[in-house]
């Protein structure tokens, strides 16, 4: 790569961290706002604490320290805000706002046109051979998948495709195409092989897709007579793809809540202050400079045990 365009590739990076970061300013401008209030109400505020800058252009401007807000637009620069950079997510609960943070990638579209051209389940009653057809079609194979729907619960949860969130039915709608959807069984014999499906879009709305001729609305809990319906099969289990994108608005709120790799945002940190190396020349390549891979990690992460 020649001197000048290293240049361009720097002064291309620099201004989408800025353009990130001034996004995420603004749609977190009224926390730091309601921040702001309180600590003008505080007689006592820490003398060490930092007091946010005057507002630029109407717009308002929160702490550069503020860990989340630069986390998310390091992450979004980097391309590195994906859901394989989630941890502790076990007791986490994802409502309509935070799952609508979720976009599309390439893997979701991917399994999402399968989904559409995948006939196989002529009768209605083989959902699970279906979506076993979609994934294959786009390229993702489960290894001994059992008979019934419900048995691939563990299968995706190992697999390094989908990142399992937690969600009611109320969230469904708003995940991206391509999340896989399974609902467990049912206690007293009910609803025995539970039930599978893959997310689809027609028409703008959001509809299950298993391998069938028509397509079927999405489950919900949201009245009495579909309630009763649901609580025949278990628990909900959603299976999104791992490198679908989270909105810095979203990732600033999973960092806050611990649910960031620290690794992830370690080597962030350290890769974003390499640009200022770049620049001088002491390094070339700044496409890997900024590059940052699930290996690097768990190469550090071996190093420091």
């Amino acid at each position: 790569m020649t001197k000048e365009a290293t240049k361009r590739r720097i002064d291309s990076l620099r201004a989408k961290l800025r353009a990130a970061a001034l996004t995420a300013t603004v749609v977190l401008g009224m926390n730091a706002k309601a921040q702001q209030k309180v600590d003008r109400q505080d007689p006592k505020q820490n003398d060490t604490e930092m007091i946010a800058p005057a507002p630029q252009n109407g717009l308002e401007v929160v702490p550069e320290e503020r860990p989340s807000i630069r986390a998310a637009a390091a992450a979004s620069a980097t391309g590195v805000n994906t859901l394989g950079s989630l941890v502790n997510l076990k007791n986490f609960t994802w409502d309509v706002e935070m799952a609508n943070g979720i976009s599309g990638c390439e893997t979701s579209d991917k399994i999402a046109n399968h989904a559409v051209k995948v006939k196989c389940n002529t009768d209605n009653q083989h959902c699970y051979r279906g979506v076993l057809t979609i994934l294959e079609e786009a390229g993702i194979h489960i290894d001994n998948p059992g008979l019934s729907a419900y048995m691939a619960i563990p299968k995706l949860r190992k697999m390094p495709e989908f990142k399992e969130i937690k969600c009611d039915y109320s969230a469904l709608p708003h995940l991206p195409e391509g999340t896989v959807v399974v609902q467990d069984h049912g206690k007293n014999g009910e609803a025995k092989h539970g039930h599978i499906f893959v997310i689809s879009e027609e028409n703008g709305k959001k509809v299950q897709r298993c391998g069938q001729r028509d397509q079927w609305q999405l489950p919900k809990n949201n009245n009495r007579r579909t309630k009763r319906r649901m609580e025949h099969y278990g628990s909900l289990h959603v299976f999104v793809p791992t490198d679908c994108l989270i909105d810095q608005e979203t990732f600033a709120k999973l960092y806050e809540m611990g649910c960031i790799n620290p690794e992830l945002v370690s080597m962030l940190t350290e890769k974003v202050d390499k640009l200022e190396e770049v620049e001088n020349g002491l390094t070339t390549n700044a496409q890997n400079t900024l590059q940052i891979t699930p290996q690097m990690i768990e190469q550090k992460m071996q190093r420091q045990q």
